[in-house]
C-alpha cells in the first residue's frame, strides 16, 4: 500500500476519535489485540516499557520521559495520541516520526494478520487498536530499547494494556473526563486507570487534587505488590523547560522521578541528563505560541482542570490582558465548567464547528455555553474563527485557540495558511 491507501485502510475501521456514531465505547477489546500481536510474533515483548495514563499531562510526561532516556544514551520508541497533523506523529523512534513510506510498509505487513484474525475469530478492530499494534511492530523492527506508551483512554480496557509486566506505570493527575465511558465519579475513573499497574512493577503517581485517587492507587499497588512512589508538587520553578505553565513543572517532576527510578545499562540516570532531557522535550499543541502579531496560542485543553491550568498560565505569562478565545470541542465535555474558566480573562468566545462527528456544532456549542458574561460570536470553522478573532484583537491583542487536538491542529493550519 501507498501512504494514502494505508490511511484509507486504517480509517475504514471504527474510531472513537472520528465517529461516535459507529463507536460509543472502545470498539476493540484487549483480547483481540493480544490475538493480533500473537499472530505478529508478540512484538510488544523484548523491550523495557513505561506505560502512562492520567486525565491531564500524560502526553507531556511521555515526551519528557522519552527525551530524558534518549539524552541518556538509550534508543526509544514513543507512542502518543492523538496527532496534530499526521498519523505518523503518533509513532516516533528516537524523537522522529516514522516516515510515511515506512508507515505504509509497516501497515502492509500487518494487514494479512488483521484479515486472518477477522476471518477466523470474527474480530472487531479499531483504528486506535491497529495503530497500537503498528507501534509495537515498528518498535521491534527498529530495535528500540525502551518503549514509552501513552494510554489512549482510561487504562484497564485500553488497547495498549496488553502487558503482563512492565517496568513502570506512570499515573498523572486524575479528574473527570470521558465520564460516559470511564465512570461518573473520580473514584470510578481512578479504578479504571489503575488497571495499568502490573505485578512487581514500579508505579509513579503524580500529585492529585482528589484524595480518593491516592487511596485507590495505594490499594491496587499493595494488591499486586507494586512499589509506589508519590510525586509531590514542586514549590518553586525547578525545571528549565520551553513549555509554558506551572503545570508543566509538575509534569517535569513526574518525568524526572520516573527517570530517576530506573536504570539504563545497570546505572541510575545522571541528574544532568535528566535536566537536559526535560529542557529538550517540546511536545506540540500545549500552550504553543504560533504567532506574535497578534499573540496567538494553541492549546488542546478540553476539560475544566486543563482549561484552568491554561488560564493560570496565560495570566502568569502575559499579565492582566483580555483574550479572544476560539473554541471547538467534543460533545461529551463539561462545557459549563470550561465556560466558567474562560470568563475570567475572556473578552470574546468564538464558537466553531470541527470536522468530527464527535464535535458540537457551532449552534450546539453556543447553546451549551448558556448564560455567560463573555460575549459569544459564532463561526463556521476554526479558520473563520481565527479571522474574526484577529479582527477583534488587532496586531497587539491576544488570541487563544483551544478545545481539542483537532481544534489546535486546525488553528495551527489556519495560522500557517493565513497572510
Amino acid at each position: 500500500m501507498k501512504y494514502t491507501e494505508a490511511i484509507a485502510y486504517l480509517e475504514s475501521f471504527q474510531d472513537m476519535e472520528r465517529d461516535p456514531g459507529k463507536s460509543a465505547k472502545p470498539a476493540m477489546n484487549v483480547p483481540t489485540l493480544k490475538n493480533l500481536l500473537t499472530r505478529l510474533g508478540n512484538p510488544e515483548l523484548g523491550q523495557q516499557t513505561i506505560h502512562i495514563t492520567g486525565t491531564n499531562g500524560k502526553g507531556s510526561v511521555a515526551h519528557m520521559i522519552e527525551s530524558i532516556l534518549r539524552t541518556s544514551g538509550t534508543s526509544t520508541a514513543l507512542f502518543t495520541s492523538p496527532h496534530l497533523q499526521d498519523y505518523s506523529e503518533r509513532i516516533q523512534i528516537n524523537n522522529l516520526p516514522i516516515s510515511k513510506d515506512f508507515f505504509a510498509e509497516a501497515l502492509t505487513e500487518l494487514r494479512g494478520a488483521i484479515e486472518e484474525e477477522q476471518k477466523i475469530n470474527n474480530s472487531v478492530f479499531s483504528t486506535f487498536g491497529i495503530l497500537t499494534a503498528l507501534f509495537f511492530w515498528v518498535s521491534r523492527e527498529k530495535k528500540a530499547e525502551w518503549k514509552i506508551v501513552e494510554v489512549g483512554l482510561g487504562g484497564t480496557f485500553d488497547a495498549t494494556n496488553v502487558f503482563e509486566q512492565t517496568e513502570v506505570a506512570v499515573i498523572t493527575s486524575i479528574d473527570l473526563d470521558h465520564t460516559h465511558i470511564l465512570g461518573r465519579t473520580v473514584e470510578e475513573i481512578a479504578k479504571d486507570k489503575a488497571g495499568i499497574i502490573k505485578p512487581g512493577s514500579l508505579c509513579i503517581l503524580g500529585p492529585q487534587t482528589h484524595p480518593i485517587v491516592e487511596t485507590i492507587i495505594n490499594d491496587v499497588c499493595k494488591e499486586v505488590k507494586a512499589q509506589l512512589i508519590k510525586v509531590t508538587t514542586p514549590n518553586i520553578t525547578k525545571w528549565k523547560t520551553p513549555l509554558l505553565g506551572f503545570h508543566q513543572q509538575i509534569n517535569a517532576e513526574i518525568a524526572a522521578t520516573t527517570a530517576g527510578s530506573i536504570k539504563i545499562n545497570g546505572e541510575r540516570l545522571n541528574k544532568t541528563k535528566i535536566e537536559e532531557g526535560i529542557y529538550k522535550a517540546h511536545p506540540r499543541g500545549r500552550i504553543e505560541l504560533v504567532s506574535s502579531q497578534p499573540t496567538t496560542i494553541i492549546d488542546a485543553a478540553h476539560n475544566p482542570a486543563a482549561v484552568r491550568a491554561l488560564i493560570r498560565t496565560l495570566q502568569e505569562e502575559f499579565g492582566d490582558v483580555k483574550w479572544q478565545f476560539v473554541i471547538g470541542i467534543m460533545a461529551d465535555k463539561d462545557i459549563q465548567g470550561i465556560s466558567v474558566a474562560l470568563e475570567k480573562i475572556g473578552q470574546t468566545i468564538i464558537c466553531c464547528s470541527l470536522p468530527s462527528r464527535r464535535a458540537l456544532t457551532t449552534k450546539e456549542l453556543e447553546a451549551r455555553l448558556g448564560k455567560t458574561n463573555t460575549p459569544i460570536i459564532s463561526s463556521e470553522n476554526v479558520s473563520e474563527g481565527l479571522q474574526k478573532a484577529r479582527d477583534l484583537a488587532g496586531k497587539t491583542g491576544h488570541i487563544c485557540i483551544l478545545g481539542s487536538f483537532i481544534t489546535a491542529s486546525e488553528g495551527k493550519a489556519a495560522v500557517r495558511n493565513s497572510p
